[in-house]
């Protein structure tokens, strides 16, 4: 399977139906409303089921997504700690000059400014407390964090495949 994007979080089920209760991993949830089919995946096994959306509602904190081929709280169950994805590809590119999703991060190479000395590449991108977090694999596969802030990330550029971290001088 290709590269995927995760749009929510599976919570406990909502109702009698098999609604599924997700938190927002999306800035855009309005969007949601735009899919037919969405991935649920165990992060656990990698287990992956593609589902048909039947019911859509969003909430302020959370929304309530029904799919075709789950019809019941007992089945839903199954699906609590999942994540909720799309396919990468169908990912609207509405984005402006030096804008970007973070999900195009991974697989950049990460270089240092001025040496130009290649430090790894972007693996993954979490939230912290305070701002983002960038997992950063060197080529000796040891893992490096770095936050996501102005101080330490000089550029993106998503089109060349590069992420320009600051000097540590």
């Amino acid at each position: 399977m290709g590269s995927t994007v995760t749009v929510g979080r599976v919570g406990r089920p909502h109702g009698v139906r098999g609604a599924l209760r997700c938190t927002y991993e999306t800035d855009f949830p309005e969007r949601l409303r735009q899919r037919e089919s969405f991935l649920l995946c165990d992060p656990r096994t990698g287990e992956v089921q593609l589902v048909t959306l039947s019911e859509l509602k969003l909430l302020p904190r959370h929304f309530l997504i029904r799919f075709q081929e789950i019809s019941s709280p007992e089945q839903a169950r199954r699906f609590i700690g999942w994540w909720l994805e799309i396919d990468a590809r169908r990912v609207p590119d509405d984005t402006e000059e030096g804008e970007f999703y973070y999900f195009q991060l991974s697989g950049l190479t990460v270089v240092e400014e001025g040496s130009g000395r290649v430090i790894g590449r972007v693996v993954d991108v979490n939230q912290g407390k305070a701002h983002e977090i960038l997992t950063i694999e060197t080529p000796d596969g040891e893992e490096l964090l770095i936050p996501f802030v102005a101080d330490a990330v000089a550029e993106v550029s998503v089109d060349d495949g590069r992420l320009i971290l600051r000097s540590r001088e």
